[in-house]
């Protein structure tokens, strides 16, 4: 059984809100990423609930330089996560 899910976009200052049918869940402006090379292939892995949020609407487990490029383009700042040692 298929659950509808109505996702409306509301740009209020710098904070977007994703409302869901049945609750509100709240989106951060900022899309965190972490970014590893996998056999020499760049990987760009989800860290943030709203990143996840983008792979999910992808389908996708990572996402890659297009998505991130349509992701600033809706006016969310993308931000990689600083390596750890």
């Amino acid at each position: 059984m298929e659950q509808l899910i109505l996702i409306l976009l509301s740009l209020s200052g710098n904070q977007k809100t994703k409302y869901l049918i049945g609750g509100m869940v709240m989106v951060d402006n900022n899309v965190i990423v972490r970014v590893r090379e996998v056999y020499g292939v760049e990987r760009i892995y989800p860290i943030s609930d709203s990143a996840q949020l983008f792979a999910d609407i992808a389908g996708k487990k990572t996402l890659d330089s297009a998505d991130i490029h349509r992701i600033k383009q809706l006016g969310f700042d993308v931000q990689a996560e600083a390596p750890t040692l």
